[in-house]
């Protein structure tokens, strides 16, 4: 089962595959089934990217989902401060 997700401001691939997948190790497979991402460091807000593998770590997965949080583990913006 495949899913369809848009891109936020300041997401990175491995805030969305925490929040999707339970697990940075996600960022393979979201690269895999999304292959017109050319650079993993420069995501577009409003893109939209297909998530078709089963979550690696449900229990995390299932915390931002049910809480309805986004994750945004690192920026660049954050580096600079």
């Amino acid at each position: 089962m495949s899913k369809e997700i848009t891109v936020q401001l300041g997401q990175s691939l491995v805030d969305i595959a925490v929040q999707e997948l339970g697990s940075a190790e996600g960022l393979i497979d979201i690269l895999r089934a999304n292959p017109s991402i050319e650079h993993a460091d420069e995501l577009t807000p409003g893109t939209k990217l297909i998530i078709d593998s089963p979550p690696i770590n449900i229990e995390v997965a299932g915390f931002f989902s049910n809480k309805e949080i986004i994750c945004l583990l690192y920026t660049s913006d954050a580096a600079d401060d």
